[in-house]
């Protein structure tokens, strides 16, 4: 709770007075005796009726007038809600108010999963990006002052998997700083995170499917793990063939995980997953796969502005908690890079179609592609050639036909050729098959 000049604070353990802070602008305070159950007024020492509370520990207990009432542990804090924002504003989504929503604000949410508090103000019960005001639920995390009612983003008393989907909503979106952020403290230690590719062949070639597989450590070791999120980095283009699971591994079982990821953009995947049973796994393996269909490289391959040819992946901006009671993160992470080299065809590399010969759509294609000829030019034939110069596909088109369909539900996931014959002249032009 921010200590900004507008209320004043009494600290109390087992009714015995410890601590008195005074700031200015002072107004009426109380504070909460744990023993007696009993609030008294700080100027008199008035008692003041109130019902049993021996169910409310680590919970907020009374509103009285403006003023809310804490108790944490042995320990009771009492103080003014400050009137707007002015206190410290909840913003949808960035779970620790740092001042960016972005995946690290998944990891908290696996550690205060299943908490429950006071819901949020009915006018602001929405999700929308917006600074909002939100009672303090008296909860924290262990060792920090950090209240609860950050990591509650729908708003809605709970703090469960729907947070975790605001958070991929307001991906991003950031706020002036205000209140207290988060910290997470680290501990002495280093893991190790690896990217396996799984080469299709001998050899990667421009739409090929690629599958890259995220592993914690080797088979002899052993890590604490409650939740962890990177950044994947790499420069291919894949047509928006991306797609990310997360297999059964020593830290997910299916039931006990919340796991999200965002395109950030052409060249960023962002990466969350954490448990939500307060309990870390011990062990090591494959966390998620990775897989896209590569249809090109990057200011290189087809456009030819570099001369590197190769796909290279990265991981960086990691954060791994290894505990689910308290938080933490591991101190030293290490990971290794992909430079895997990859073979450009010749036939790819002289498929452009300046002229608009041809329209084809969609591209992509999932099931039927659909061919014309804008100029009205008539096509003979229609022919598709894979990526090694196989022809695998021809048809003989009626006379004077400048549109064909073209069924492509049966052809593997890649880059293909299409060539069209006319009387004028061969067309040819590059499309990708993406189920």
């Amino acid at each position: 709770m921010p200590i900004n000049g507008h209320f004043r604070l009494f600290l109390f353990k087992n009714t015995r007075f410890l601590q008195k802070i005074n700031f200015e602008n002072k107004p009426k305070v109380y504070f909460f005796c744990p023993t007696h159950c009993r609030i008294f007024a700080a100027e008199n020492n008035k008692q003041l009726p109130l019902s049993k509370a021996n169910s409310m520990k680590n919970k907020t207990f009374f509103i009285l007038t403006n003023l809310i009432v804490f108790f944490i542990n042995t320990n009771c804090v009492v103080a003014q809600e400050p009137a707007g924002c002015s206190g410290g504003c909840v913003y949808p989504g960035d779970v620790d108010n740092n001042g960016i929503v972005n995946m690290h604000d998944l990891l908290p949410i696996g550690v205060a999963y299943g908490a429950t508090g006071l819901l949020r103000d009915s006018v602001n019960t929405n999700v929308n990006f917006i600074g909002t005001t939100a009672a303090y639920w008296g909860q924290t995390f262990a060792g920090t002052a950090f209240d609860y009612r950050y990591v509650d983003c729908t708003g809605n008393g709970i703090i469960n998997a729907a947070d975790a989907f605001v958070v991929q909503n307001n991906y991003g979106l950031t706020h002036p700083l205000n209140g207290n952020s988060l910290f997470i403290p680290s501990v002495e230690g280093s893991y190790n995170l690896y990217l396996d590719l799984d080469l299709p062949d001998t050899t990667l070639v421009l739409g090929d499917t690629v599958s890259i597989a995220v592993r914690l450590g080797n088979p002899t070791d052993n890590y604490n793990v409650y939740g962890l999120a990177f950044s994947l980095q790499f420069n291919a283009e894949d047509a928006n063939t991306f797609e990310i699971n997360f297999p059964q591994s020593f830290i997910n079982n299916d039931t006990n995980i919340v796991a999200i990821y965002r395109r950030i953009s052409n060249t960023q995947i962002d990466v969350g997953i954490t448990r939500i049973n307060q309990q870390a796994a011990l062990g090591n393996g494959i966390i998620s796969r990775i897989k896209f269909v590569m249809e090109d490289i990057i200011d290189s391959g087809k456009n030819k502005t570099s001369a590197l040819n190769s796909l290279q992946c990265s991981i960086n901006n990691i954060q791994i908690l290894t505990n689910g009671l308290v938080l933490q993160q591991i101190e030293n992470v290490t990971a290794n890079t992909i430079d895997q080299a990859v073979d450009i065809p010749a036939k790819i590399t002289t498929v452009p179609n300046p002229n608009n010969d041809v329209l084809i759509y969609p591209n992509p294609a999932t099931n039927v592609m659909q061919i014309t000829t804008p100029n009205n030019i008539a096509i003979n034939t229609l022919q598709v050639f894979n990526l090694n110069g196989q022809s695998i596909y021809q048809k003989q088109l009626p006379q004077n036909s400048n549109t064909a369909t073209l069924d492509v539900q049966d052809l593997p996931n890649g880059w293909y050729v299409l060539q069209l014959v006319t009387n004028a002249k061969v067309i040819n032009q590059a499309f990708v098959v993406a189920h």
